[in-house]
């Protein structure tokens, strides 16, 4: 009765704000927000002293924190997050706020700055998704779902083009977005199941369907590539009735005829809280279930929800793991072998789910350093898609963090190599994981050198992209050099291909000969070596480059 009283009350003094989930705890905890200055890694002197030391962690590095006055003086809290990235290469934070949506460019993820905020009604609870070069917002409060263009944005325009208002309510509880199909999901909103809208003409998306068996709270939709499902258009929804409190569980539909969608499963795991958010692992064997409230409920620690999803209408609960935390769970997406948690008073969480069922938790960042309860404050969400490694997390009372990850990106090749005297194109490659603390090679190779020739690796931690000697720089300066190395291969008087370049760049951090490579540092690296008769006549040849993140 206390609870339900101080809602009410709560809810009086802030009725500009649009509370449409009176049950939910993010009402019952709310704290005030967050009202110091941003802090940015490329301004470390300015900005909020609550900053980067302030934060507990493990493998993940702040670059930069905006917090809620950054976005204006009526923002009282964030929702969720997403990401957008221009056909330039330039990445766009996307942040569900009180009041609107604001873009901040995160190219830089050292300097982070707001692009636009497009306004709303006010509402806690927000959603926000990118498909083609639009942004489509959406909240409790009755916006209908805002088409933002961002064709511009590289410029610093964002411009409202549409907003979408039927049918039915005006609110929605979030959205999705399957950008294999172009169909776009809304869930929940009054008491919605699913809305469904074409986005065959991004700009104006047009209804096509819906599924209204059980209230939806988030839904994942997919389409299958491969396997016996391929083709099919799946949306793995967490439902129940009266608002999901009810029969709270997973329907796994067949959404490929909007016309006429096909109920695949209807699930359930012991002791429910509360049915929140799912997503699929990389290889869509497994599914990874946020219950919202069965740390509340049952008094367990954090846990999260695993099944086997490969037959879809008989998927089978495989159990729940725990990182001992008792935080809530909150979201959670996969990329490649890793899953990435928001879970609100711990914050940002990593685990390697080579093994699924049973992860190990590899990294981690505490965005509510005063304790781990089981309260409904901080990280709402996380974003780790962006090709760059950044990675984004929404905040209640916070605002908007900005990540560097340790062992984010995986070693990726760049740029383009420079043909030597014997029409070879020299190439770098890798082999192994970059580790701050391994004892296992992480080795930086280059072959298509010239047999019995000296040469080098250089790194530096920003790329390049400039004409040097007849080729392409790479590595943008300051860069270190490396100790100077034989290339090998076919003994001399014969001129070939058969050199190669080898280096354990995991003995080099190891050693400590550049205490400045640490942790979530982002390295770019490329071979220089020697060529006497090199066409362009400056004696040298170039690799392309390698860019990798440190690991643990």
């Amino acid at each position: 009765m206390m609870r339900i009283f101080v809602a009410l009350a709560f809810a009086s003094l802030t009725a500009s704000i649009g509370f449409a989930h009176e049950d939910d705890g993010k009402i019952f905890d709310r704290k005030p927000p967050f009202r110091g200055p941003a802090w940015r890694a490329s301004q470390p002197t300015a900005g909020s002293a609550l900053a980067a030391s302030a934060f507990p962690a493990s493998g993940v590095s702040l670059q930069s924190w905006l917090t809620l006055p950054t976005f204006g003086t009526n923002i009282s809290s964030a929702a969720s997050c997403f990401g957008y990235t221009s056909p330039s290469g330039r990445e766009y934070a996307l942040l569900s706020l009180s009041h609107g949506t604001a873009v901040v460019e995160v190219t830089d993820p050292t300097n982070a700055q707001v692009i636009s905020v497009i306004p709303a009604s006010a509402s806690l609870w927000g959603d926000v998704r990118a498909y083609s070069h639009y942004a489509y917002a959406v909240k409790e409060s009755p916006v209908g779902v805002q088409v933002i263009d961002l064709a511009n944005v590289d410029a610093g325009t964002v411009t409202l083009v549409n907003t979408v208002s039927s049918p039915g309510s005006d609110s929605s509880h979030t959205l999705a977005i399957d950008a294999t199909s172009g169909f776009l999901y809304r869930a929940g909103g009054s008491g919605n199941g699913l809305r469904i809208y074409s986005l065959a003409n991004p700009a104006a998306p047009a209804y096509v369907g819906e599924w209204q068996t059980r209230y939806v709270h988030e839904v994942t939709p997919v389409t299958y590539t491969s396997g016996p499902y391929a083709g099919k258009q799946i949306a793995f929804a967490c439902s129940g009735q009266n608002n999901g409190w009810v029969n709270t569980g997973l329907d796994i539909l067949d959404v490929t005829n909007k016309a006429s969608i096909v109920p695949l499963a209807h699930v359930f795991w012991p002791n429910p809280g509360y049915s929140h958010q799912a997503w699929p692992s990389a290889d869509m064997k497994y599914l990874f279930i946020n219950d919202e409230y069965d740390e509340v409920t049952y008094g367990t620690p954090t846990e999260t929800i695993v099944f086997d999803i490969q037959n879809l209408s008989n998927p089978v609960y495989l159990g729940r793991f725990t990182n001992g935390s008792l935080a809530v769970g909150h979201n959670l997406y996969t990329k490649g072998k890793l899953l990435f948690e928001a879970n609100y008073t711990s914050g940002l969480r990593i685990f390697d789910v080579t093994n699924p069922t049973a992860p190990t938790e590899i990294a981690w960042f505490d965005t509510f350093p005063a304790h781990d309860a089981p309260t409904f404050n901080s990280l709402w969400n996380v974003y780790p898609y962006f090709a760059s490694g950044t990675v984004i997390g929404s905040d209640i009372e916070q605002g908007l963090f900005v990540w560097r990850v340790a062992g984010l990106p995986e070693p990726t090749t760049y740029c383009q190599g420079k043909a030597n005297s014997q029409g070879c194109v020299p190439a770098i490659g890798s082999t192994g994981s970059p580790s701050a603390s391994s004892a296992a090679p992480f080795a930086v190779t280059g072959s298509n050198f010239l047999n019995q020739k000296l040469g080098l690796l250089f790194y530096g931690t920003s790329a390049a992209n400039g004409p040097f000697h007849g080729g392409t720089l790479c590595v943008k300066s300051p860069f270190t050099r490396t100790s100077l190395q034989s290339s090998g291969g076919s003994s001399v008087p014969t001129a070939d291909c058969t050199g190669m370049y080898s280096f354990d760049f995991n003995a080099y951090l190891q050693s400590g000969a550049d205490p400045a490579l640490q942790p979530a540092t982002q390295v770019r690296c490329q071979y220089w070596s020697r060529d006497p008769n090199d066409p362009a006549g400056f004696f040298d040849s170039l690799s392309n480059a390698l860019w990798f993140s440190i690991g643990l």
